[in-house]
């Protein structure tokens, strides 16, 4: 069995110190302590393997654990603001939205209106995504893994290092192979792909920890609305140094139909 290397297991027991201690207050200093680096070590080091400040990682967890309460708790959002440690309710509000989409009671109401039909809807929409309308001045890029895929691929074009809040640019594919971002804005940005396999279940559209995701290995520049070079991103199973995905998947979902449709009805 290869062993791990000391950085490696200090990253680790700080991303375990902040699994079981989200709820509370968790300094920098402390948190460095305990894997007996400096601030400033422990600060560059978790970063330089997770891609995420230490307080980002923290803030990531808490709204992961938030979401699931507002799925499977009756506890008001308040109450749930606390749980997760947050002082201020308008705060852990603030944050939410930021990460996921939307505002912690949308969240919930979306979850608990899932009934409707979310999976068969997604379904007769695919088409969508099966022959998207030729665009010459997108980005292109590729999605790969190591197995064959099946279901709906999500991807994503986010102006910071972590899937957060409305894309800059978003598209689907029903299985591994080439894609198009399209109406991108020139600047710096981070691909992101995210699998939700065959058989969809309803909750994969609002929280899912398991499921293959994958990102550019290097920010995506885009000068003049295009990029030096074609977007490739792996799929593979999470790791254990994986920060959770705040976005909701179904949030990207209608992000990315509401898109098209615009594009179909210009007017």
């Amino acid at each position: 069995m290869k062993a791990i290397s000391p950085q490696k297991a200090a990253v680790q027991a700080i991303i375990e110190r902040i699994e079981a201690e989200y709820h509370r207050v968790l300094t920098l200093e402390e948190l460095a302590s305990h894997v007996s680096y400096s601030k400033f070590h422990a600060e560059r080091l978790f970063q330089r393997r997770t891609g995420l400040s230490i307080s980002q990682y923290l803030s990531l967890v808490r709204i992961e654990k938030s979401k699931n309460l507002l799925i499977d708790s009756r506890y008001t959002v308040c109450e749930i603001s606390a749980r997760v440690g947050y002082a201020s309710v308008s705060t852990f509000s603030r944050t939410f939205k930021e990460y996921v989409g939307v505002q912690p009671n949308l969240f919930r109401k979306m979850y608990r209106d899932r009934q409707i039909g979310i999976v068969e809807m997604a379904s007769s929409r695919l088409g969508l995504c099966e022959k998207p309308p030729p665009d010459n001045d997108g980005l292109s890029g590729t999605v790969t893994a190591d197995r064959p895929v099946k279901g709906l691929i999500l991807i994503g074009l986010f102006s910071e290092p972590v899937p957060k809040g409305a894309p800059a640019s978003c598209t689907l594919l029903r299985e591994t192979g080439t894609f198009t971002l399209s109406d991108v804005d020139d600047g710096q940005y981070y691909a992101f792909a995210l699998a939700l396999e065959f058989p969809l279940v309803s909750v994969q559209y609002f929280s899912n920890t398991h499921g293959l995701r994958g990102r550019s290995h290097l920010p995506v520049l885009v000068q003049r609305g295009a990029a030096p070079e074609p977007i490739r991103i792996h799929l593979r199973p999470p790791l254990v140094t994986d920060p959770p995905i705040a976005v909701s998947p179904l949030y990207l979902l209608q992000n990315f139909w509401s898109k098209r449709w615009q594009m179909s009805n210009p007017g």
